[in-house]
């Protein structure tokens, strides 16, 4: 079910691609790629003597993003 729904997804980013610019040459050509990656880290140090004795423990996160678009000229 997930390869059916990436397919059906690229083949309507595609066509939007080939419906902007005359031919799928031209739009690879004359586009425009942009995009951005993305790291944040999020700690958390906890007093165990103020937060709940013992069983309060440190945390943390790490997350990435990333964030890709294409223009055709």
């Amino acid at each position: 079910m997930k390869l059916a729904k990436l397919s059906l997804a690229t083949l309507i980013a595609m066509s939007s691609v080939v419906y902007g610019a005359d031919t799928l040459e031209d739009a690879f050509k004359n586009g425009k790629v942009n995009g951005e990656i993305r790291a944040f880290y999020f700690g958390r140090d906890y007093d165990a003597a103020a937060h709940g004795g013992p069983g309060a423990t440190d945390s943390s996160l790490m997350a990435f993003g990333l964030r890709l678009s294409y223009e055709d000229g």
